[in-house]
This record gives C-alpha cells, structure tokens and sequence, in this order.
C-alpha cells in the first residue's frame, strides 16, 4: 500500500470528508414522533424555519432536534377536545411542547437534524 503526504491546502477537504462521515444518517419511523418537548428556538426564512426541539426527561432522547420546516410539513394544533386541527408556523412558539415527525433520513448529530413531516402541538408554553 502507497501513502503519500497531503499539502496543507488538500487536508482540508479531507478533514471535512472525515467530519461528515462520522455524523451518520438513519431513517426514522414515520407514524412515530423522533422526539416530543419543548421548543426552545425557532428561526426562519422565506421559505423554512428551523425548530430546534429539546426532549422530553424520560423519554430516552438525550439530544432532541433541529426540524427543517417547509411547505410539505403538516402543522397540527388542538382545537378543543382531543381534536387537532391544521396550524401554521403562526401557531408555535418558544416554550410549545410538541410532538416532531419526520419524512425522510435524520442526520445522528445532538441535537439531530431532519426535515419536519409533522408538528403536532400538545401545549402552549408560558
């Protein structure tokens, strides 16, 4: 086997190759939630929002996660009873629990990172 030393200018695209692959990616169960808390920041953008989402204790999930938010992702809010009904980004707010589903492979970082296929919220904060 042949190695050769790498310039200081190609060690970084190396180091970053080496960075990414450690942060592995998993598909998660659609129709079960990947984490339930409080919501504990949200940004956004014209065209998504970020909800980073703190997990719940007891739950098992040390680290939460960070929700892509876009236009395919169903935001749902109790409307009395044990009813939901169809929200907006409006509806949410630091200090929310909820409940985040995801489509699609979670990034397994702390917190993970994934795109939102469901906001449920379960209670206001405040």
């Amino acid at each position: 086997m042949r190695l050769s030393v790498l310039s200081a200018g190609a060690s970084v695209p190396v180091l970053m190759v080496v960075l990414l692959a450690a942060c592995s990616a998993t598909i998660i169960d659609p129709d079960e939630p990947v984490t339930q808390g409080p919501i504990v920041s949200i940004q956004g953008t014209a065209d998504a929002h970020r909800v980073h989402v703190e997990a719940l204790p007891g739950t098992g999930d040390p680290c939460g996660i960070v929700a892509t938010v876009d236009g395919r992702t169903r935001i749902l809010v109790p409307a009395g009873g044990t009813g939901f009904r169809t929200g907006s980004m409006a509806d949410l707010a630091v200090g929310d629990t909820v409940a985040v589903y995801v489509r699609g492979a979670v990034a397994e970082s702390c917190p993970l990172q994934g795109l939102a296929s469901t906001i449920e919220k379960r209670r206001p904060g405040g």
